[in-house]
């Protein structure tokens, strides 16, 4: 697949404490989260990293059934 992963993001935050409390949300809701700086200096909080972009949508899906507001992009 040449390494091409479909990453599903749930936020971006200039603070880090509003990253971690989205992470918690999320954590609590049973979803396993990454949060990392970017290169744009916000705190991005991730979602799941997959190869397959069906299986990047299957976890949009996922989440935006329990309220989250989450997009799956190329990266």
């Amino acid at each position: 697949s040449g390494g091409t992963l479909y990453k599903v993001q749930a936020g971006a935050f200039a603070k880090y404490s509003n990253a971690t409390s989205l992470g918690k949300k999320l954590n609590a809701a049973g979803f396993s989260t990454y949060i990392y700086r970017d290169s744009d200096g916000l705190y991005k909080v991730q979602v799941g990293a997959f190869s397959s972009e069906k299986n990047a949508k299957v976890r949009v899906e996922e989440l935006t059934s329990k309220g989250f507001s989450v997009y799956a992009y190329k990266g």
